[in-house]
């Protein structure tokens, strides 16, 4: 059980890598919205699929507002996010883009009183200094995108009460539904058939994160997920990019992973 475990964790890290460099591949010629439209219809319908085989829970009234608000939350969030993706390297963006989690901590203290411990405020204290030499060293309109998309996707805070209440792939569905709908301007793409790959990759590494943290828990999912995504986005950006890091972005980078890392195990 223990080595399904991990071997499904390794698949949702490297499934979340190859969708970010799928996605900036795919954004060399399609439009952010575009991209974002299809990814998430690909995605919803995957969700949608494996829902009508599996069977499809009851949606409670009180899952869509929620479900609403997380479906905008990453439309938008992903718009800024795809928009330092296709000027900037995979490797830079992808990893600081994870900084997200935080601003839902923050939400999560501030509007459901969740405590924080001293081990998750050490965390986002590392967190933030590596995100920090790492953004000075970029375009000042590539680090506003990426702050703009954190704080945007700090909406998952309300993703937890629809998963709670349907299940997460329903909730995948879901929120794929809504992120489509808010992103269908995006729906004249130049070549849709393009993004089917990040879609399927970004249900992968969804499908393949709850069914590790159903198995082995989510204390060490998170502890291991986000480090292997590090890896895997550096090698394949290297290889298939030739996308190269300073010294001083990599010791940033590093400082952000082991602060996520710390504050996703105190967080529990």
């Amino acid at each position: 059980m223990l080595e399904i475990g991990l071997a499904i964790i390794a698949l949702g890290a490297f499934s979340f890598a190859a969708k970010d460099m799928a996605s900036k591949n795919a954004l060399q010629k399609e439009a952010p919205m575009a991209a974002n439209f299809y990814i998430n219809l690909f995605s919803f319908s995957l969700s949608f699929l494996y829902l009508l085989i599996s069977g499809i829970p009851p949606i409670p009234q009180s899952a869509l507002f929620p479900s609403i608000i997380v479906g905008a939350g990453l439309a938008f969030g992903t718009i800024f996010f795809f928009r330092a993706l296709k000027e900037e390297r995979a490797s830079i963006v992808g990893p600081l883009g994870t900084l997200w989690t935080f601003g839902v901590i923050v939400l999560a203290v501030l509007f459901f009183g969740k405590p924080i411990s001293t081990g998750t405020a050490l965390g986002a204290l590392l967190a933030f200094i590596g995100m920090l030499s790492v953004a000075l060293l970029q375009k000042p309109k590539i680090t506003l995108n990426l702050v703009l998309a954190i704080l945007i996707w700090s909406s998952w805070v309300f993703a937890a009460e629809v998963i709670d209440a349907v299940g997460p792939i329903a909730a995948l569905c879901l929120f794929s539904f809504f992120c489509a709908l808010f992103s269908l301007p995006g729906i004249a793409a130049k070549k849709p058939l393009r993004l089917v790959a990040p879609g399927a990759l970004n249900f992968l590494a969804f499908l393949s994160d709850v069914t590790a943290t159903a198995m082995l828990g989510i204390v060490i999912v998170s502890s291991l997920l986000m480090p292997l995504y590090f890896v895997f986005i550096a090698l394949g950006c290297r290889i298939f990019f030739h996308e190269k890091i300073s010294s001083r972005e990599a010791i940033g980078l590093a400082l952000v992973c082991i602060g996520i890392t710390v504050s996703s195990v105190f967080s529990q």
